[in-house]
């Protein structure tokens, strides 16, 4: 069977079982939209592709087994089949081989065979590597990321958090084994949470990988005898500026965002509210809240340097909310 008729037989398959949403959910550009139309409040959201403000949608019957034409998003860019979705999000102009494959897979259709994405054997002479695109590694990470489990949970128990009853947000996911390639040097590797991060319009913004050991501790990794941190991140498209890893609340118009994503979790088991992790002072400076927020309370980080507090004052000037500043001081450390 060849490519084209493998790749017809997945798709009627997945149309046929409903599938289609969970295998869009792999694109962290898709989520927002996937997540309005099923809550069916509205299904307009900014385009991932173009950034157009509502400007994206999903079809209301997008993925009923009924459903006439192939089209099921519509923007003022284009309208899209499923494949075509999953084209522009691998960032690739036709159909690849990983891609079917990576459809059997979802459709039933290949017993659990595992897809195989790695590039053929280099030559012994190639031209220079092409410079990478930061949104298409970001998405590859992503998309390979899974539920918190093992090395992940341990990690987190081990920062004191109440794993058993805190509500760990689908944005904060888990990596069994990675590389962590410094101009592509390999300075670590072991297991990794993966937070996903977005603009307060609800856009894609990167990524942050936090490195752990496989018993759940934080590693000490170096390059070239200076010690490099352990949560580099990875951007979708030009800037993390304003973005967070946003942690939904109960809808009290309360908001509250400091920098690690282990003490905004922390926060997160003591309060009712949203809460939005930065990763660092300069996201935290810059990060915007959400339209229909009425308070923000900080957790501002009490570094030696004064960083973090600085970080915390300057977002607190120019906002026009009601902020609260808390001092990393007020609250325990060796609990966060």
């Amino acid at each position: 069977m060849n490519n084209h008729s493998k790749l017809t037989q997945a798709k009627n398959q997945l149309t046929a079982t409903g599938q289609w949403p969970s295998v869009l959910r792999r694109y962290p550009q898709l989520q927002p939209a996937l997540d309005a139309l099923e809550s069916g409040k509205t299904s307009h959201v900014a385009c991932p592709f173009h950034g157009g403000k509502n400007d994206f949608r999903f079809y209301a019957d997008a993925f009923e087994s009924n459903r006439q034409s192939s089209k099921i998003a519509v923007c003022s860019c284009g309208t899209f089949t499923a494949t075509d979705l999953i084209m522009k999000c691998e960032g690739v102009s036709r159909i690849t081989r990983e891609i079917v494959l990576m459809l059997e897979q979802a459709a039933g259709l290949r017993d659990g065979e595992p897809v195989n994405t790695a590039p053929p054997a280099a030559p012994t002479k190639r031209p220079p590597a092409k410079k990478r695109n930061p949104t298409v590694e970001a998405t590859k990470w992503w998309n390979r990321s899974q539920r918190i489990d093992s090395a992940g949970l341990a990690y987190l128990t081990n920062r004191r958090l109440p794993v058993e009853t805190l509500k760990l947000p689908t944005t904060l996911r888990y990596l069994p084994k990675n590389d962590y390639l410094v101009n592509g040097k390999c300075v670590y590797q072991g297991p990794a949470l993966v937070a996903f991060l977005t603009r307060p319009d609800t856009t894609p913004a990167g990524i942050i990988r936090i490195f752990i050991t496989n018993d759940g501790k934080t590693p000490v990794i170096e390059n070239e005898g200076k010690r490099v941190r352990n949560k580099p991140m990875l951007r979708f498209g030009d800037s993390l500026t304003g973005s967070a890893l946003r942690m939904e609340g109960d809808g009290t118009g309360i908001e509250h965002a400091g920098e690690g994503v282990e003490t905004m979790l922390a926060i997160r088991a003591c309060v009712p509210d949203t809460v939005n992790a930065c990763g660092t002072a300069s996201l935290l400076e810059s990060w915007e809240p959400m339209p229909d927020t009425k308070t923000v309370m900080i957790w501002a980080d009490n570094d030696e340097n004064g960083r973090g507090l600085e970080a915390a004052e300057a977002l607190q000037k120019r906002s026009s909310l009601p902020l609260t500043v808390s001092h990393r001081a007020d609250y325990p450390s060796d609990s966060l």
